[in-house]
C-alpha cells in the first residue's frame, strides 16, 4: 500500500470509531476478526464485535465523567 492508500483507510477507520457506522465496519472488519474483551468470557467476533466494543467504550466515557 502507498502511504496515501494508508492516510486513507486510516481516515476511514477514524470515521468508523467517530461513527459506529454499521456499513462502515462490514467493509473495514474482517467477519474473522477476534476481540477479546476484559470481563467477557467469550470473545467478540467481526464487525459485530467491535461495534459492541465500540459500544462498550462510549458507555466506558459517559460513566467516568468523558464526553
Amino acid at each position: 500500500m502507498t502511504t496515501e492508500s494508508n492516510k486513507a483507510l486510516m481516515q476511514r477507520f477514524t470515521q468508523f470509531i467517530n461513527t459506529a457506522s454499521e456499513e462502515l465496519a462490514g467493509e473495514l472488519i474482517s467477519p474473522d476478526a477476534i476481540f477479546h474483551v476484559p470481563g467477557s468470557a467469550e470473545p467478540m467476533r467481526g464487525p459485530a464485535g467491535y461495534l459492541a466494543v465500540i459500544g462498550m467504550m462510549r458507555g466506558a466515557s459517559r460513566t467516568s465523567g468523558g464526553r
